[in-house]
This record gives structure tokens, C-alpha cells and sequence, in this order.
């Protein structure tokens, strides 16, 4: 028996290659979306409204950190907001014992954060350097945000900017 049917029928990666000439900057819109998505799981952002979301997604920019590679250094100012996607780091301090003042350094392991942890917002919301290193334990996918943009959002800014 045959059913007459009006259903049309396209392999999906023919209608991608389609939209992608139709709507050449759908992607770009899609990526903004997911980072959205990815911005919201982190606590500091929950209560932002999707507007504020979208404009700091626009700022947001991902990176790949190997293992034992220093993310962010004590002491040297990296201006950026960092959220782990994936993997594991540390948080060390390196101290001095002041009353040996001969004595060598040594780091302090303060914290250990995963993903959808922060990391960077001392720098952002205190003067001065990093007074901790970030230490990557494997591989580390990071979202990371510059200050400014977090700052002009924190100010009033972003809604200016959409």
C-alpha cells in the first residue's frame, strides 16, 4: 500500500552545509548560546538575566591549559576571570618562612577546584597581583573573561552594549 506524504527528507550534514550558505553566521550565534549556557552554571553568574549573559559571552574566549602548566602566576597580574569546563587544578601559594629569611620558598596547596569553579575574581574585585599561582593537575578547558568586560557589567556597562 502506498501513503501519500509531504515529508521531505535531508541527510544532516546537507542541511547544515544549506544553512551554513543561508545563514552564514548562525554558528557564531550558536557558540554565544553555549557559552550562555556554560556561563550560567557558574554560581557568581546564576542571577544574571540572559541579556547581561549574552553580552558577556561576546567577551568570553576558551582555552586549553596542559597538565602542570601555570595558568595564572603569582604575583604577575593576568586580568582575566578564568571557569574550568573540564579537568582540575590547584591553588598554590608560594611563602616564605620569615623567620628564616635564608630559607628556600616553598608552596602551600590553598585549594583544588573543578569544573564550573572560578578562579581570578580576587585580582578583579582587590588592587594588586594574583597572590596565588593556578596549576593545571591534567588538562584544562577554561572560559576566560577579561576583567574589563566583567568590571563595565559589575558597573552598569553591558546594557549599554547590547
Amino acid at each position: 500500500a502506498s501513503v501519500e506524504s509531504a515529508l521531505l527528507f535531508v541527510a544532516g550534514a546537507q542541511l547544515r552545509r544549506l544553512v551554513a550558505g543561508a545563514a552564514p553566521h548562525l554558528a557564531d550565534g550558536q557558540a554565544d548560546a553555549e557559552t550562555v549556557r556554560l556561563l550560567e552554571r557558574a554560581p557568581l553568574f546564576q542571577r544574571l538575566s540572559r541579556r547581561e549573559l549574552r553580552a558577556l559571552a561576546r567577551h568570553a574566549h576558551r582555552q586549553v591549559a596542559p597538565p602542570r602548566s601555570v595558568v595564572v602566576r603569582q604575583g604577575h597580574p593576568s586580568a582575566r576571570l578564568y571557569l574550568i569546563l573540564r579537568g582540575e587544578a590547584a591553588v598554590v601559594q608560594q611563602r616564605r618562612d620569615d623567620a628564616q629569611p635564608a630559607a628556600t620558598p616553598g608552596a602551600q596547596l590553598l585549594a583544588r577546584l573543578g569544573p564550573d569553579e572560578l578562579f581570578g575574581e580576587q585580582e578583579l574585585l582587590r588592587p594588586g597581583p594574583p597572590r596565588a599561582s593556578l596549576v593545571a593537575l591534567s588538562e584544562l578547558e577554561l572560559l576566560a573573561i577579561d576583567h574589563g568586560a566583567v568590571a563595565a557589567l559589575i558597573h552598569g556597562g553591558a546594557a549599554r552594549t547590547t
